[in-house]
């Protein structure tokens, strides 16, 4: 196996949790701090290359999925209990 992109190399205090593809081929990844570290967390797009974090202050990044277009995603950070949703442009 080979590295395909570093996410939060720098920090040793977080891993990743849950993934998942976009209906364009983009690559969501969420984190989370080792032993559920509040706030720790955060879900990156990763895309041709690019990589951007696009929501922080996660504690346990869960439950990433999309619309069947693509224009809308959802998320959970299981330690609120709350589903968020929120727009994608595709």
């Amino acid at each position: 196996m080979t590295l395909h992109t570093a996410i939060e190399a720098d920090n040793p205090t977080t891993r990743s949790n849950d993934s998942r593809v976009h209906p364009c081929g983009a690559f969501w990844v969420g984190t989370m701090g080792k032993g559920e570290a509040k706030a720790a967390g955060s879900i990156y797009w990763f895309f041709r290359g690019e990589l951007r974090r696009l929501y922080s202050d996660i504690t346990v990044s869960n439950s990433i999925c999309f619309s069947e277009d693509g224009t809308v995603a959802h998320y959970t950070d299981t330690s609120t209990g709350l589903l968020m949703r929120v727009g994608c442009d595709p």
